[in-house]
């Protein structure tokens, strides 16, 4: 008799979704999940912010994450208010706290900021996203966070290369189960290569392996 180890030690993965035709899909009428961002981001969809180095990227993302939190506008763009979380890997608490004032004081309608954008800081402790995932969900599943923002990505590639098609693979692999599991979009942030990128095609632009953009 056949022995399958993964039965035997308790890890058996759940049951694959079935094989269904074109007219099944149809007929079910699958429904689109809420938007995050109007026109631009659904709940369960991953996004990425790429740019050259210092420029302003984390103060985008912390705009997106104080206006999508508050329901207003974002780049022109209506938002649909939801729990944010921010995962901070490089600003100093003290930083980000200085940024995130000076966004409320420029931006009155976002006042009060509230309890929805919460942050995660974990400058200094940045860890291979295997390691802080569970960690992760249990937080968010107690606080019905609609929208992940992680600044900035290869923080969490400890002990890979962002150059590796490998080990991108599975950071978004990761990502995805994350996604899945609770459920929110997720934004994070990536940089441009040096040099001029105006010849190249938007996918091409971001530094590593070109799965994070495919």
């Amino acid at each position: 008799m056949p022995i399958d180890i993964a039965q035997d030690l308790g890890v058996v993965p759940p049951p694959l979704p079935a094989i269904e035709t074109i007219e099944e899909l149809v007929a079910s009428e699958p429904i689109p999940p809420p938007q995050i961002i109007n026109g631009l981001l659904h709940k369960g969809c991953v996004m990425v912010l790429g740019g050259t180095s210092k420029s302003n990227k984390s103060w985008c993302l912390l705009d997106m994450a104080v206006a999508v939190a508050t329901g207003q506008t974002w780049w022109g763009m209506k938002t649909n208010a939801t729990p944010v979380c921010l995962l901070n890997m490089e600003l100093t608490r003290w930083s980000i706290a200085a940024r995130l004032e000076s966004i409320a004081k420029a931006r009155p309608e976002c006042r009060p900021i509230g309890q929805n954008p919460l942050l995660w800081n974990l400058r200094g402790k940045a860890k291979d996203l295997t390691y802080l995932r569970p960690q992760l969900e249990d937080q968010l599943a107690q606080r019905g966070v609609g929208l992940i923002i992680i600044d900035p990505i290869y923080k969490l590639m400890v002990g890979r290369s962002e150059s590796s098609n490998w080990g991108v693979g599975l950071l978004c692999h990761g990502i995805e189960k994350l996604m899945e599991k609770s459920g929110a979009a997720i934004v994070y942030a990536h940089h441009f290569t040096k040099g001029n990128q105006a010849k190249k095609k938007a996918m091409d632009r971001m530094s590593g392996s070109g799965v994070f953009a495919r």
